[in-house]
């Protein structure tokens, strides 16, 4: 891949190493005889601070970097369509262009040749590793994959590699600080991932159906605290009403919401801890501490209204992907106030007539001190380093290199370019991706998904229940059960 850009990364580089240099003021000297009547001169200095990434002074000298990445072998979403760390190729298009101009970058910093491996099982890596062979230096991985992953005692500490800088802007702090389990760190969520933000959960509203309705900006609700559940159920029973005329309730008429049984990510926005560490950073179920039944009432009876919400589920029938093909048609139609799903559905509107935006999720209550977000632990990817990785060193160095310039770069083209720019149209919004980014949460109880918890979550929104206390008490045992068999693994 070391071609065309080294001019360009040679330009880069040097600018990175060109730290510390100050510049003075001006000399007096001159002539001799010159006599300098000022009575006082002003030195000024310039001050510069250090970037936040240098390059090792050591590169890796020509030799090969290994990156494991997944690929669709059936993609349903624009963003399958592309190898999250790999390009063949610049063709145009914005996202492929900066994942390809990153590695460049990374390849001229450590002075490296990035080889992908890319697989569609991660099953490839794991007996790979477990056989005593290097797979990769560096992976990503699904969320969902980490719990078996994490089973085979394959990964290294990511604590452990003194190279690594997980303190650094392309790491983000909380996936560090909720991933961590007896101060052990075996994945973490960063800008190494073209993905991880994308499968940050979001609410797109649709900007021409609030001027139609004479509704007030959520955008205000958000900055003034009062975007919550119950705002959002107001707004969409407003606008849903009968469109064909028919007189029943389909999915052919207007609405105001629509939604997964997204009940993990619903309760942790309305301030729900699944989990929490004790002193130890050991993880424990905290939904006792937490009115869970009070999120519920709210929730439930908004995700399920029989007029103002358009339930994915009730319609699935006769579609290979529901949500795709028909609430976001629905949406780009102008026929669906809101949508609750990640980030990554931006991608599908790129050619919508209407504006749209994006929402934190809404808060439980105005009381609630903060917007939560959550990370999708089917879309967000975890770096992970397998333990037969032969120098953990020059894997972090590699790590924080594609992290570095996958904030400069890829960040870059889905966010300012591809997502804010060319699609939502308005400064808003950005300033709602914001709120996401810093208020994304980890929930260890969903990542492992211990005693079935994440389909526990979403069941009462797909059976229409706010009984929470009878349905934890037949639960609580064996999730917590399946926790330590966790913490015993990690710890052992």
């Amino acid at each position: 891949m070391k071609t065309e850009y080294r001019i360009l990364s040679a330009l880069l580089l040097l600018s990175l190493t060109l730290t510390f240099a100050a510049c003075g003021g001006s000399s007096t000297g001159g002539d001799a005889g010159v006599t300098d009547t000022t009575a006082a001169e002003t030195v000024t200095e310039e001050v510069t601070t250090a970037p936040e990434y240098v390059p090792p002074a050591q590169g890796f000298g020509g030799a090969d970097a290994e990156y494991g990445m997944l690929q669709q072998l059936n993609p349903n979403w624009i963003i399958r369509t592309y190898i999250e760390g790999f390009a063949e190729a610049q063709n145009g298009d914005l996202i492929n262009d900066a994942i390809y101009n990153r590695n460049i970058l990374v390849e001229e910093a450590l002075d490296c040749n990035i080889v992908p491996r890319i697989y569609n099982d991660i099953n490839v890596m794991v007996n790979s590793t477990m056989a005593g062979d290097k797979y990769a230096d560096v992976v990503t991985l699904a969320g969902v994959a980490i719990r078996s992953v994490l089973a085979k005692n394959i990964l290294y500490d990511l604590n452990s590699i003194d190279t690594l800088q997980l303190d650094a802007s392309w790491w983000d702090q909380n996936s560090v600080e909720a991933l961590s389990i007896a101060n052990t760190l075996y994945a973490a969520v960063g800008n190494i991932s073209s993905f991880s933000f994308v499968g940050s959960y979001a609410v797109f509203v649709n900007k021409g159906i609030l001027e139609s309705y004479s509704l007030d900006s959520p955008y205000d609700a958000v900055r003034e605290g009062s975007w919550t559940f119950d705002l959002m159920g107001e707004m969409a029973r407003k606008v849903a009403h009968d469109l064909n005329g028919d007189g029943v309730t389909g999915k052919e008429d207007m609405f105001g919401l629509s939604s997964e049984a997204l009940g993990m990510v619903f309760l942790n926005a309305a301030g729900i801890r699944f989990t929490e560490k004790d002193g130890d950073d050991i993880p424990e179920i905290s939904l006792g501490k937490y009115d869970v039944t009070g999120a519920l009432e709210k929730i439930v009876p908004l995700m399920r209204d029989p007029v103002a919400a358009l339930y994915s589920s009730d319609h699935a029938g006769g579609y290979k992907n529901v949500f795709r093909e028909l609430i976001v048609e629905k949406f780009i139609a102008d026929e669906l106030l809101f949508i609750n799903n990640w980030v990554l559905v931006a991608l599908e509107l790129r050619n919508m007539e209407s504006d749209f935006g994006i929402l934190p999720p809404p808060k439980g209550s105005e009381a609630q001190e903060e917007y939560i977000d959550y990370g999708s632990e089917t879309w967000v990817n975890y770096c992970i380093i397998p333990l037969t990785v032969s120098d953990p060193d020059r894997a972090g160095q590699f790590a924080d290199a594609l992290g570095y310039f996958g904030k400069t770069e890829i960040y870059t083209a889905l966010i300012d370019t591809t997502i804010t720019d060319k699609a939502l149209r308005d400064t808003d919004t950005e300033e709602m991706l914001d709120i996401i980014y810093n208020n994304r949460r980890y929930d260890l109880a969903g990542i492992f998904d211990w005693g079935g918890i994440n389909s526990f979550a979403g069941s009462f929104i797909s059976n229409k229940s706010t009984d929470f206390a009878s349905a934890w008490a037949s639960k609580e045992s064996g999730v917590k059960a399946a926790l330590d068999s966790t913490v015993k693994t990690i710890i052992g």
